[in-house]
């Protein structure tokens, strides 16, 4: 049954084997496995190809997920903004207008990266949907109704960032290393931000009004339960992200540690002033708070986060390319070494059939005389050897035919192999004794049985008998015999005919030679071979531990070729950085365990020493004797060097070599604790190089390279060797100074020669290239005693002290004085009740009259006042030149702007005031916008006024700072209408050249010389000079600061016919101004 099926199932290849010739079944058997070898290389490309387009389409995600995070962060900032205006800030309606258009901005950068079919989910259209509304009606809500209306929005695109992280293949990644990283960004981090977000919306609010409902105190309460659970989802998921991302440990953990601090800050300030009823911060800085924590995570993600993920994509990607051209340039030349060396095999094996059926055909034909003649040493060789001899022993056996067959049987018992007697039938007609040994079966049982029912196949079996009688003989043929227990026994058949004396045919000879040790000889030989000539160096030693054989890893990795070191002891690869101490205990673990495994430094054969991981292993015989040692090593330089180079690039700065920050409070902290140990006193010195910037911005970054690595070397010089010099970043630095004196005194005299060296030191000139530099630096120092002060609050110190030295005029020391910290104190609640001031409109606008000589009012200046809720009124003397600092003064100058324009749309329907031209000040760094007469523009069109009616009053300095410029933009205004004056004039340096150039339509003369001109020849002299010159240039000029009739009478006499001083009015409110126009109008 089992025969029949088999030969049921082969018959078709058989049938077709048998119709084809030797070179048609090569060739078939050859395309097959050609075939079989594209179809798998394709489909390995096709996998490739497949990672290429999912990671290139998870970048397509990511730069979706940018635009929406701007939209979230913009949509928040508007919740703020329209939160304060709902809660009174009309003058906040300019930035929410802004904010306004940042948000249609990025909704219009993810719209132009979505998908057509994205473009129409209703997930996008409700977004769209929801912000138009907003901002259509937002100001028309509730405070509670709009901030629930932009939180859900919000909610809504939280809700699609995640859509778009599933919908490009961001969360399905299998590559946990971005997986992570993009779950933390698109989820955790984001909601995070969410929830600070609305603690600041509801927390400004409420510090706004100073009250606090329950209800208000139970959402707040949520809120912070919200924040807290989201930070510790955002710590889990950022610790598998550092998990599989290990070389932006430092970044993640330092981007949760700030977004956690500034939160927890945030909840210190909700409980100790908005749940506890306290009031006692306000609104604008809490609003601070809050707003710096969420930018912080912003910027994280922008900067970090994002161009992080986009790296390791891009990293994917570029991996995979390689992995798919180094895998085309190994198959392609195995592809082509296989071919080569089947169409080798084919010639010789066809060529050896060939001669052996030619030597079999003429032995038929009765020449006794042909021998096979081959030149191969295979398996067809032996054949042919064979049925030389067989040809020998027939002829014999002509000779002496008795004599031949005794001789005959005698060889058939004595062989090895299995020999049969097959009649034509197939049935087995004589056996020798091998056979018997190899089927199990006796003689009796074997002799008559079918000869192909003994075998695994059968079918086979029978074949290959078959073929005897078409092809006069096999040979080498493959079958596996069953013995009579089931084993089986590998065996190739040699089967050839018998015929009698006249040439018929009786049957056949079968010779079988049992292969099956062979085979599993040359498979392991095949497995030993492969793993000899792995990636590791190996070596093979004999007892004596003399080198009997190497691999090519070997002669890579030491230099030695094998004709080098075979016979030499492995001695010869010793460094000499291991003792005998060392070695004596390497062959200990080896006698007593079998195996040693560990790290040894080597020599190699350029006489290089290097690292390598090296395996030893003892191979003993059956009795237990070592016959041979076997090495396997592997050379690990650059994972020791690569560990070096993370370790250095983590506490040291690169540029430098200097300890960095981090390096910096490592050391600070066991200093600290030594302080107070030992009772002794040590210093920091905080140093910052003067005008590092001008030389940056003069020479370039690469000269300011240069000078930090020589500042580095100088300060390094200055300082002992248990002194630590850390460079921060940029051009600060940070000496340490331990075990000081016990006493204050002396510790700050000895900081003071270290400061003073420092100074010196610094002061030297340095030669950057060809260039010699002159650079000083500013220094801050203060003392530290074991605990007293955190390692935070001593830098702090120091670099307010630095900040003293620059202040006194730098290139100094200046050691820490706690009224530093109170002048630095005052100046961050002054700015911060600036920023306050613009967020509750605690401005107003003053107007001074400009009069001409009849007495008329011909316009006014406006001036800035600042009520302060709790000073009273600030002078503009004491916050202009920080808000000139600190950046206040744009929004400051453009409220003045919108003042002043809407004010002169309201005196346009009064007939006293709609004649009148309004002067407003413009500071420098306002003027000096790229944007500022688009700006004008702005404002005079959203208000619909004459530009006439509007003076711009320019500062003499402004005007000079950048002269081109400024005429660019001076002209620019006049085109529309815009009125200039240059304002104090006459205490700069302006030429009569310059003027000339200026289109000025008015000159003012500064006060300080109006108020002398009476008593001061020579205030008199240069106020005369300038109403001369200006009247000569056809430029309008007025006076300011005129109290006096005798200074009016003055300036009148000298053509000067427009003034403004306390004379005619002090600056006053729009009440009191217009009042005082109908006063002077009812006079009239």
């Amino acid at each position: 049954m089992n025969r029949s099926l088999s030969s049921l199932l082969l018959y078709p290849a058989t049938a077709l084997m048998n119709r084809l010739s030797f070179y048609k079944k090569f060739a078939m058997l050859g395309l097959i496995a050609l075939i079989a070898f594209c179809v798998t290389l394709y489909s390995f490309y096709i996998n490739l190809n497949q990672v290429i387009t999912s990671s290139q389409r998870e970048l397509d995600g990511l730069a979706i997920i940018r635009p929406l995070a701007e939209t979230i962060q913009f949509a928040q900032q508007h919740r703020g903004l329209s939160s304060a205006v709902l809660s009174g800030a009309n003058e906040l309606k300019p930035m929410l207008v802004e904010k306004e258009f940042d948000i249609k901005a990025a909704l219009t950068r993810v719209e132009a990266r979505l998908p057509a079919n994205t473009r129409q989910l209703k997930s996008w259209k409700n977004i769209a949907n929801h912000w138009k509304r907003i901002q259509a009606n937002g100001l028309q809500w509730s405070h509670m109704d709009n901030i629930s209306a932009h939180t859900q929005l919000i909610g809504e695109i939280l809700l699609f960032v995640i859509d778009i992280s599933d919908s490009y293949g961001l969360t399905a990644n299998t590559d946990l290393d971005t997986f992570y990283l993009v779950h933390t960004l698109s989820h955790e981090l984001l909601n995070a931000l969410e929830h600070l977000g609305q603690i600041r919306a509801y927390g400004t609010g409420i510090l706004g009004v100073k009250q606090v409902s329950e209800q208000q105190k139970i959402l707040m309460n949520t809120l912070i339960w919200q924040l807290n659970d989201t930070l510790a989802s955002l710590n889990v998921s950022m610790e598998k992200a550092a998990r599989y991302n290990p070389e932006i440990r430092n970044t993640l953990f330092s981007t949760y540690e700030n977004v956690q601090k500034s939160s927890q800050q945030v909840i210190e300030a909700v409980h100790s002033d908005v749940l506890s009823e306290n009031f006692a911060m306000d609104a604008e800085a809490f609003f601070a708070i809050t707003t710096t924590a969420i930018n912080h995570g912003y910027t994280q993600l922008y900067q970090s986060m994002l161009p992080t993920v986009e790296e390791l994509i891009r990293v994917r990607i570029q991996r995979t390319e390689a992995t798919l051209l180094s895998t085309f340039s190994i198959a392609l030349p195995l592809l082509l070494l296989v071919v080569y060396l089947m169409a080798a095999i084919y010639k010789t094996t066809l060529g050896s059939i060939q001669e052996l059926s030619r030597s079999v055909r003429g032995f038929a034909r009765g020449d006794l005389s042909d021998r096979v003649h081959l030149e191969t040493y295979d398996e067809l060789s032996q054949i042919g050897d064979s049925f030389n001899t067989m040809a020998d022993e027939l002829t014999e056996l002509f000779e002496v035919r008795q004599a031949a067959a005794q001789y005959s049987r005698s060889l058939i018992e004595a062989s090895l192999d299995t020999l049969m007697m097959i009649n034509a039938e197939g049935e087995i007609t004589d056996i020798n004794t091998a056979t018997e040994r190899v089927t199990g079966l006796d003689r009796a049982k074997l002799i008559g049985s079918d000869f192909s029912g003994h075998f695994t196949d059968p079918l086979k079996a029978h074949t290959g008998y078959q073929q005897v009688f078409s092809q006069g003989g096999v040979i080498d043929y493959p079958l596996v015999i069953r013995h009579v227990s089931g084993k089986t026994i590998d065996v190739l058949y040699n089967f050839s005919p018998y015929r009698d004396g006249k040439g018929n045919v009786l049957g056949v000879f079968a010779a079988a030679r049992d292969i099956t040790e062979r085979k599993k000889t040359e498979a392991d030989l095949r497995i030993a071979a492969t793993a000899f000539e792995s990636q590791e160096g190996m070596l093979v030693s004999d007892a004596n531990n003399i080198i009997l054989r190497v691999n090519g890893a070997f002669t890579k990795i030491t230099g030695y070729s094998a004709e080098e070191v075979i016979g030499q002891n492995p001695r010869i690869l010793q460094s000499g950085r291991q003792d005998t101490i060392f070695y004596t205990a390497m062959w200990k673990s080896i006698n007593d365990t079998g195996s040693w495994e560990g790290e040894v430094w080597n020599r190699r054969k350029n006489g290089e020493i290097f690292p390598e991981r090296l395996t030893i292993t003892a191979v003993k015989n059956q009795d237990g004797m070592v016959t041979n040692y076997v090495a396997t090593l592997f050379d690990i330089t650059l994972s020791k060097a690569a560990a070096d180079k993370i370790e250095h690039l983590a506490f040291y700065d690169p540029l430098t070599g200097l300890p960095n920050r981090r390096l910096l409070l490592d050391r600070l902290k066991p200093a600290l604790a030594s302080s107070h140990r030992n009772d002794r006193l040590g210093a920091l010195l905080f140093i910052d190089m003067d005008n590092f910037k001008t030389l940056n911005d003069t020479l370039g970054h690469d000269f300011g390279d240069l000078l930090l690595q020589q500042v580095g070397e100088r300060l390094t010089s200055c300082v002992r060797e248990v002194d630590t010099v850390a460079r921060l970043g940029g051009d600060e630095f940070v000496v340490m100074l331990e075990d000081l004196s016990e006493q204050t005194t002396e510790a700050l005299d000895q900081t003071e020669v270290v400061g003073n060296k420092i100074l010196a030191t610094l002061n030297q000139p340095y030669l950057l290239v060809t260039h010699t530099y002159h650079s000083t630096p500013s220094i801050g120092a203060t003392l530290f005693n074991g605990h007293e002060q955190s390692v935070d609050e001593l830098l702090k110190q120091a670099d307010i002290a630095m900040y003293h030295a620059k202040a006194s005029g730098r290139n100094a020391l200046r050691f820490f004085d706690p009224k530093m910290q109170a002048s630095i104190s005052a100046r961050a609640a002054l700015e911060a009740d600036l920023r306050l001031a613009l967020a509750e409109n605690q401005f107003e606008m003053y107007y001074q009259l400009q009069i001409t000589r009849n007495q008329q009012a011909v316009g006014a200046e406006a001036l800035i006042r600042w009520h302060h809720p709790v000073h009273g009124l600030i002078s503009p003397t004491d916050f202009i030149p920080l808000a000139e600092e600190n950046g206040l003064i744009l929004s400051i100058g453009q409220w003045v702007l919108e003042t002043a324009c809407a004010q002169i749309k309201a005196w346009e329907s009064n007939e006293l005031t709609q004649h009148l031209q309004l002067s407003a000040n413009v500071s420098a760094r306002q003027f000096h916008q790229a944007n500022f007469v688009e700006q004008v523009k702005q404002v005079l069109s959203s208000n619909a006024i004459n530009p006439n009616r509007l003076k711009l009053e320019l500062t003499e300095s402004l005007v000079l700072d950048d002269i081109d410029d400024t005429i660019i933009k001076m002209n620019a205004l006049r085109e529309i209408g815009v009125h200039i004056s240059m304002d104090d004039f006459g205490t700069g340096h302006s030429s009569l050249s310059s003027l000339r150039k200026l289109p000025l339509d008015q000159l003012k003369i500064d006060q300080s010389f109006v108020n002398d001109i009476l008593s001061d020849p020579d205030d008199a002299v240069i106020v005369k000079t300038i109403i001369a010159m200006a009247n000569s240039l056809g430029i309008e000029v007025i006076a300011e600061g005129v109290e006096t009739e005798a200074q009016r009478a003055f300036l009148e006499q000298n053509d000067c016919l427009l003034c403004q001083g306390y004379l005619f009015s002090k600056p006053v409110p729009i009440e009191q101004f217009e009042l005082l126009l109908k006063q002077s109008k009812l006079e009239d």
